[in-house]
């Protein structure tokens, strides 16, 4: 197994930390607001339109732009709404921030899984699934937790900054690794070119279809889910 993929899951979950450290961060920042409970909801529920609303137009890009170029945008936007949020702390500014954020993560999150065939050998992806789910896991029950020790004790800005950090963070390791990130799209074109053909290719081509269903923590983390359908001449598979 590639030793620098495997090292981006743990920087994947490092980023994840991060995010739900951030939610008990923010629903501190929130509540130091006027009607906090109303701009509560207001930022959970701004999470998961964004999200939503999204998912269509995600599928599309992830299937036809380059997908690691994608995590990296989506993980320097999330960063920047992030760090937004301590600039200026006011309620318009983090249910933006939180629409945006949630965008952002659908956009990382279908691309990521639709990576993962080019960034493992076929034979190690169980195994990958298995290390992805216990990760997920562990950084949900330690993420809550930290998150409230940190905000506690140190505030929250200093853990919304640790969030910010995080994305900005996997960004970097992102531009660092290199494999075959190029979409369905991409490739058909590239061999369609290649051999001067017209028409149809008769190379597979790949849809993602988002299902807009929470995903980790229930509504709570605003995260979608995504699977991957692979569509050949043969039919589905």
């Amino acid at each position: 197994m590639n030793i620098s993929m495997k090292t981006y899951l743990y920087v994947n979950a490092l980023s994840s930390l991060g995010s739900r450290m951030d939610l008990i961060a923010c629903s501190a920042l929130i509540f130091t607001f006027d009607n906090g409970a109303f701009w509560l909801a207001a930022f959970f529920v701004a999470r998961q339109i964004g999200g939503i609303l999204f998912s269509p137009l995600a599928g599309v890009l992830a299937d036809r732009v380059d997908r690691r170029r994608a995590m990296i945008v989506s993980d320097l936007g999330a960063g920047l709404s992030v760090i937004l949020m301590v600039v200026f702390p006011v309620p318009l500014v983090v249910i933006a921030a939180a629409f945006l954020k949630g965008m952002l993560y659908t956009l990382f999150h279908i691309s990521f899984q639709a990576s993962l065939p080019q960034m493992f050998e076929k034979e190690d992806l169980v195994r990958v699934n298995g290390w992805t789910v216990r990760l997920e896991s562990v950084v949900g029950i330690v993420g809550f937790a930290l998150g409230g020790f940190l905000t506690d004790h140190l505030g929250y800005a200093f853990v919304i900054a640790c969030d910010a950090v995080t994305f900005l963070f996997s960004a970097a390791i992102l531009t660092r690794l290199r494999w075959n990130s190029r979409s369905g799209a991409e490739e058909s074109a590239k061999t369609t070119n290649a051999t001067g053909a017209t028409g149809h290719t008769q190379e597979p081509r790949s849809l993602l279809a988002t299902l807009g269903v929470p995903g980790e923590a229930a509504a709570l983390s605003g995260h979608q889910s995504a699977c991957l359908i692979r569509i050949d001449q043969h039919g589905v598979t």
